[in-house]
């Protein structure tokens, strides 16, 4: 029995780019009911050797369509998802996407990897703006906390420090995605720091960034002040003992016009019998 971690002619026909090679073995491990989903001696399945080595798209598509796992990991920990943030493959990213929604397997890409990371956060903490906006758009969780430092992707998209002028302003747009997404500034990580403190904290940061952490924090304070309906209507859900002081003595107020109330009636009905039984005397 030949070991499962070799490399096959589908692994060679992948780093080939070798389109009408892999449809062929593709056939061929249907045949004999193998999957395409064998390592080789590196670990990899055929669909992490199409993202590694940039192979054609249509590969892509047919080891998709040949049953391809996305939820298979490598040495590293990295799925499907992780590699292509690492590589940065927007065509693939899209058609893997695609391929996830119909068959509800999305939430792949809000795995962590070995190092506690998920495939968005790797996207924040290369700059890759294009990969992080078809996560988002997908419905990642943007405020999922890494296992390390118990960063999120804001965090780590905001602390990047880079004199390039084209990368501060790619890294300002990133920023803007994840605000826009509801990122929350003001999550701490695991030193109690959150991406709004380190505004504060670090002297390199673009002041572009800056302003827009700043003004998310500050809208929801404004958002507060024009919204106190809000704030009345969740002041007005809390049980606090002084409410449920002027409850008790609401009901204790009633309860004794109610005794009144009986005993003024029951005094009429006997000053009605008394008058009644003298005039039958």
């Amino acid at each position: 029995m030949i070991s499962q971690y070799v490399t096959r002619p589908i692994h060679e026909a992948v780093i080939n780019n070798n389109i009408s090679m892999v449809k062929q073995q593709c056939v061929t491990l249907r045949i004999r009911r193998q999957s395409v989903n064998l390592k080789n001696h590196s670990g990899c399945t055929s669909l992490q050797l199409a993202i590694i080595h940039n192979a054609d798209i249509q590969i892509v598509e047919m080891l998709l369509n040949a049953g391809a796992n996305i939820r298979e990991t490598d040495k590293e920990g990295n799925n499907i998802f992780h590699l292509l943030a690492q590589f940065e493959r927007l065509n693939m990213l899209q058609i893997v996407l695609k391929h996830c929604k119909l068959y509800n397997l999305l939430d792949c890409a809000d795995r962590y990897n070995y190092n506690g990371l998920t495939p968005l956060m790797i996207c924040c903490m290369s700059s890759w703006t294009l990969g992080a906006r078809h996560f988002i758009k997908a419905g990642v969780k943007v405020n999922l906390q890494d296992q390390s430092s118990g960063r999120t992707a804001l965090f780590h998209a905001s602390e990047i420090q880079n004199c390039n002028v084209n990368v501060i302003s790619i890294t300002t747009e990133l920023v803007k995605i994840l605000l826009e997404a509801r990122a929350d500034p003001k999550i701490k990580n695991f030193f109690g720091t959150s991406p709004h403190d380190a505004m504060y904290e670090l002297d390199d940061i673009d002041e572009g960034i800056k302003g827009l952490i700043f003004g998310k924090t500050k809208k929801r304070s404004h958002d507060a002040e024009l919204n106190p309906s809000r704030t009345a209507r969740a002041v007005k859900g809390l049980h606090t003992f002084s409410k449920l002081q002027k409850l008790d003595t609401q009901t204790i107020n009633v309860e004794t016009v109610s005794a009144k109330a009986d005993a003024k009636a029951k005094h009429k009905i006997i000053q009605h019998a008394m008058k009644h039984h003298i005039k039958r005397m």
